[in-house]
C-alpha cells in the first residue's frame, strides 16, 4: 500500500479531533468527509442538545455505515488540513500583531511602501460568486469570505468591501470604480480577492491543444477576461488614481482542466547565478513602467484546476493563516512564498486518485509591502 494513503486515524483519534473544533465545523466535516446525509445529520443533532454528544453521535452514525475503521482516504486528508498550523481553518491560528517598535524598524528601510499614516491603510475588495441553486454552486465559499473579513479587520486600518454574486459586467464596473475614485489619494494599497469559477480558452496548434487566454466567470456565467482586469491595474489606465500604489490581486478559480497529481521528488544541486546592477538614484528615469506595482497570485498554475471544500479553499485558508502569523515580520511577496510552501505539502483524493494544487504568484512590486498588523 502506498504510504501516503496508509490509515492514520481510528475512531478514538477522530473523536478527539472533532472535540477540538466547533459543532458547526463538525457538521460540515460530517457532510463533506464522513458523507452523512442532511437527514442523518439532523437526526443526530435533534436527539440531544449536548454538543459533545452530538459530535459522538455523528461518529457513531458514520461507524454504523462504514465499520470501525471507515474510509481513510477522506479522513487522512482532513486530518492533515486540521492539524497543520498553516492549512487549518483560521480559527486555530492566533494573530501576531506588529508593535510600534517593529513598525519603526521597518520604516527605516527606504525600500518599503509607506502605508502607515494614510487615511485608509488599504482598500480590500472581495468578489465571491457562489452560483447558488445551480449545478455549479460553490459550496463553502462563504467560509472564505468570513475568514478574509476577519483577517483584514485584525490587520486594521483597512476598508473591506464585500461584493458577492455579481455579473461579469458588474465585477468590471466595481473594479473600475475603485481604480478611478479618489482611493489612490487616501490609501496605501488596494487588494482584490476574486473567487469564482474560471478556465482558459483552448486552441489548436497543429495536432496539439494549447492553453490560451484565461477568464473568470461572473455569477451570470459571462466571462471576465484576465487581461481586462490587468489592464485596469496599469499606471497609464485612463483616470486611474492608483499610479505607483501597490495593487494586490488574488484569484481563487480554475485556470484549466488539468489536475496536478504530483511527481516523485529528485535531489538536484542548485545552480547559483549572481548578477550585479546599479542602485544609483541618478540612473532612475523620470517616467515609470506601465505595469509596475502589481502582485497577482493564483490558487493554481495556468491550465490546472483549483480545489474547494466545505471548510473553504486551501488557497484562501493558507493566505489567511500565513498573514495572521507572519505579517508582523514578512512583506507580502515573502508571505506568498510561505503560502506556496504550505500548499506544496497538501494533497487530497477523489475517485480518480490523488490531487494537489500549487499556487503561483507574479510580482512587479518595486518595494517591500509590509501590512503592519495592529498599526494604522
Amino acid at each position: 500500500m502506498n504510504s501516503e494513503r496508509r490509515p492514520v486515524m481510528d475512531v478514538s483519534t477522530l473523536y478527539n479531533f472533532l472535540n477540538q473544533v466547533s459543532l458547526r465545523y463538525s457538521t460540515r466535516f460530517a457532510r463533506a468527509y464522513l458523507e452523512l446525509s442532511e437527514y442523518e445529520i439532523e437526526d443526530v443533532l435533534s436527539s440531544t442538545s449536548n454538543a459533545k454528544e452530538q459530535k459522538f453521535g455523528l461518529i457513531n452514525r458514520w461507524r454504523m455505515r462504514t465499520g470501525r475503521r471507515g474510509t481513510y482516504d477522506h479522513l487522512t486528508e482532513v486530518y492533515k488540513v486540521f492539524t497543520s498550523r498553516v492549512l487549518a481553518p483560521p480559527a486555530f491560528i492566533e494573530r501576531v500583531d506588529c508593535s510600534k517598535q517593529d513598525a519603526s524598524r521597518v520604516t527605516k528601510n527606504e525600500t518599503h511602501y509607506a502605508i502607515l499614516g494614510k487615511e485608509i491603510k488599504g482598500y480590500v475588495l472581495i468578489f465571491n460568486n457562489t452560483f447558488k441553486k445551480t449545478a455549479s454552486e460553490r459550496g463553502g465559499s462563504d467560509i472564505d469570505v468570513e475568514n478574509l473579513k476577519c483577517l483584514w479587520k485584525e490587520i486594521g486600518g483597512c476598508k473591506v468591501l464585500d461584493k458577492s454574486d455579481l455579473s461579469a459586467q458588474a465585477m468590471k464596473d466595481e473594479i473600475k470604480r475603485l481604480v478611478i475614485s479618489d482611493s489612490g489619494k487616501r490609501c496605501g494599497f488596494v487588494a482584490f480577492f476574486i473567487m469564482s469559477h474560471g478556465n482558459s480558452e483552448y486552441y489548436r496548434q497543429g495536432s496539439a491543444e494549447r492553453v490560451g487566454e484565461e477568464y473568470i466567470l461572473g455569477n451570470d456565467g459571462e466571462r471576465v477576461m484576465k487581461t481586462e482586469i490587468l489592464k485596469m491595474m496599469e499606471n497609464g489606465y485612463p483616470g486611474t488614481t492608483l499610479q505607483g500604489i501597490p495593487k494586490l490581486i488574488f484569484i481563487q478559480a480554475c485556470r484549466g482542466n488539468m489536475e496536478d497529481s504530483g511527481v516523485p521528488k529528485e535531489r538536484k544541486r542548485a545552480l547559483v547565478v549572481e548578477k550585479t546592477f546599479s542602485r544609483n538614484k541618478s540612473d532612475m528615469p523620470s517616467i515609470m513602467p506601465a505595469a509596475s506595482d502589481i502582485l497577482i497570485s493564483y490558487a493554481t498554475h495556468k491550465g490546472y484546476t483549483a480545489f474547494r471544500h466545505e471548510f473553504g479553499t486551501w488557497f484562501i485558508n493558507a493566505i489567511v493563516n500565513v498573514f495572521r502569523e507572519h505579517a508582523k515580520s514578512e512583506h507580502v511577496a515573502d508571505l506568498m512564498t510561505i503560502v506556496n510552501e504550505a500548499k506544496s505539502r497538501q494533497y487530497g483524493y477523489d475517485k480518480s486518485g490523488r490531487y494537489m494544487e500549487m499556487s503561483q504568484t507574479t510580482s512587479s512590486l518595486r518595494r517591500k509591502l509590509f501590512l503592519f498588523p495592529g498599526q494604522s
